[in-house]
């Protein structure tokens, strides 16, 4: 745009003449009109800020292997009870089921949700057990491939303290489980009806979830979700079992009491690219969560890991354009640089070449993000940054994996960059 002086100069008015004034004033108001329409343009794509639903837990579905699906004691007629750990209180919920991997039609008799006593323990506040419907029913039949919420349903959800989610199973007899691997919290599963039992009888457990894929309670317009994707370092490998110890797990301690939900959506093994890496699974894990306004995004170590070649400007391409499908969503993404992979099966000189031409893109100030989080640097080695130290690597040592300690490193950082970006 012609700045005011240039258009007078060339015009050879003077500021202070009486066509030069009532001309000045014009280019004032076009000015301010334009700058106005920039602004607007600008916020086209930002979803209003509106009082709704907002997911509170949720977990990435994958289709159960041989190691998840319960053996001891079928599913068929019986019992299943699974702790989750809201990270944003409300007083009105919904809870998601899926039979998304499903073969054929899961029938539930009935779904129950309570107050647990805590992770890693079966009992619950029998006060607080409540039936939940679907469409006014308590029982529900889920076709393969579809996901079913419940009805909303008036129950005191608080941050950080688990809930029990009960599930008596009718005539369900087999093909595809739908569940998450890593969930590291133990489930139950039970023969008979035990619902609304205080504690579930000797049976079998498992550390998966199974079926259950969100819970959202509604919150003011004021509130935040943040969802975590990425892979095993993001779905807490390594992480203590019943205590909540991810870096998205320490990412929501520090965020409680500020209206914030922390959405963990790590797949153990995932890749960037490809048939099931996060490109294909953003629509349905990020894009569609309730209430989401921020992802912190932490992926590519397994593509580094089985390539063969430099593929470093395919990973930026394609982070380019998840930042691109978020920002179209009104969502801001936050880039995570890549953790240190020296002393894994994963390491070669190739391989370290690629993370870090990746880092130095994703940690770049014009890479298009919202802001940056350099996890390599805070768990690496001040004498080998292509190592993690000692003290952060998981407990079996594959230095790949951090550890609990490593993990509430990368969670404290998480926290202090958000405030920063959000200040």
């Amino acid at each position: 745009m012609t700045s005011i002086n240039t258009f007078y100069h060339k015009k050879g008015w003077k500021s202070g003449s009486r066509a030069g004034s009532g001309l000045k004033r014009l280019a004032l108001i076009l000015t301010a009109f334009s700058l106005l329409l920039t602004v607007m343009g600008g916020c086209e794509k930002a979803p209003e800020r509106t009082e709704g639903w907002h997911a509170s837990w949720g977990m990435a579905a994958q289709q159960a292997g041989d190691s998840e699906i319960p053996t001891t004691v079928s599913l068929k007629e019986n019992t299943l009870r699974q702790l989750i750990t809201p990270t944003l209180g409300g007083d009105k919920l919904r809870l998601t089921i899926s039979n998304e991997y499903g073969s054929i039609p899961m029938i539930i008799d009935e779904v129950h949700i309570a107050k647990a006593d805590g992770l890693g323990s079966s009992k619950i506040d029998t006060s607080t057990d409540t039936v939940l419907s679907f469409s006014g029913s308590s029982s529900v039949t889920i076709e393969p491939g579809v996901r079913m919420t419940s009805d909303e349903l008036s129950f005191s959800v608080s941050s950080l303290e688990p809930l029990a989610v009960t599930i008596k199973f009718g005539k369900y007899t087999g093909g595809g489980i739908t569940c998450h691997s890593t969930a590291n919290t133990t489930c139950w599963i039970a023969e008979g009806d035990h619902v609304s039992d205080e504690t579930m009888p000797q049976g079998e457990t498992k550390s998966c979830w199974y079926f259950i894929t969100g819970l959202d309670v509604w919150a003011d317009a004021e509130a935040n979700t943040i969802v975590c994707l990425g892979d095993s370092i993001t779905d807490g490998v390594g992480a203590a079992y019943d205590n909540n110890t991810s870096w998205p797990d320490y990412l929501s301690s520090h965020l409680l009491g500020q209206n914030t939900s922390v959405i963990n959506m790590g797949i153990s093994g995932n890749i960037l690219s490809g048939d099931w890496g996060v490109k294909s699974r953003l629509e349905r894990d990020v894009l569609s969560i309730p209430g989401v306004t921020h992802c912190f995004l932490l992926i590519g170590i397994n593509d580094i890991g089985g390539s063969t070649e430099d593929i470093t400007d395919r990973l930026i391409a394609d982070y380019k354009e998840i930042l691109e499908r978020c920002h179209e969503a009104g969502i801001k993404v936050y880039a995570c640089s890549m953790t240190p992979i020296k002393g894994s099966g994963y390491y070669s000189e190739l391989h370290e070449t690629i993370r870090v031409n990746c880092n130095e893109f994703l940690l770049s100030e014009d890479n298009g993000f919202d802001g940056v989080v350099d996890f390599s640097s805070a768990i690496a080695r001040e004498d080998d940054p292509s190592q993690m130290k000692d003290e952060y690597n998981c407990s079996w040592g594959d230095f790949l994996h951090p550890g609990v300690a490593g993990y509430d490193v990368m969670g404290e950082l998480a926290y202090e960059k958000f405030l920063e970006f959000n200040s």
